[in-house]
């Protein structure tokens, strides 16, 4: 599945509505070079618990896409853990629509503008995918009238995704646009 770019962000969708943490985990490119990243704003960082405010990177990729400046991240083991977290508790995760790729780009590499044409010769890519919202239905959440599902919202999101030793791609770098 992860032959191509489309191929991994199917499988990131797939390992969602599955709650399948090792098709999630295999996505993840390395422990060492993982990052998931949201821009450095007050309010949404006072909404997250699980993030370090004090963990940020300048981030300039020379891209349309992701403004420079700086950014928090969640590590690979991070990610991990929050996703076996919620992939426990879920009973139900679900899209609101499938997750869309709008545009691909293959690089030479990280903050260059020197592309690719294809998918031969890059090592890496740019992934732009959007989506509405992602239900997510938990034995957890529960009200005087029974369970209970939330929906929130999945917006735009860059992936930087790099093939493997054996090709295949995976994701370097997870920007989170609209949170």
């Amino acid at each position: 599945m992860r032959e191509t770019p489309e191929g991994t962000v199917r499988q990131l969708q797939r390992a969602y509505e599955n709650r399948r943490i090792d098709l999630f985990e295999e996505l993840l490119y390395s422990e060492q070079d993982f990052r998931f990243y949201i821009p450095d704003d007050p309010t949404v960082l006072d909404s997250l618990q699980k993030i370090s405010k004090d963990r940020r990177d300048q981030i300039d990729l020379n891209s349309d896409y992701i403004q420079e400046g700086n950014y928090v991240y969640l590590t690979y083991s991070e990610e991990i853990e929050i996703h076996e977290h919620l992939f426990q508790q879920a009973r139900q995760i679900e899209f609101s629509e499938p997750l869309s790729v709008i545009n691909v780009e293959y690089l030479r590499s990280l903050g260059s503008s020197d592309l690719v044409s294809d998918s031969t010769d890059a090592e890496l890519a740019m992934v732009r995918t959007e989506a509405a919202s992602i239900r997510i239905a938990a034995d957890l959440i529960k009200t005087t009238y029974g369970q209970e599902a939330h929906e929130f919202p999945v917006g735009k999101q860059v992936f930087y995704l790099k093939k493997d030793e054996e090709r295949l791609w995976r994701i370097l770098l997870w920007f989170e646009l609209d949170v």
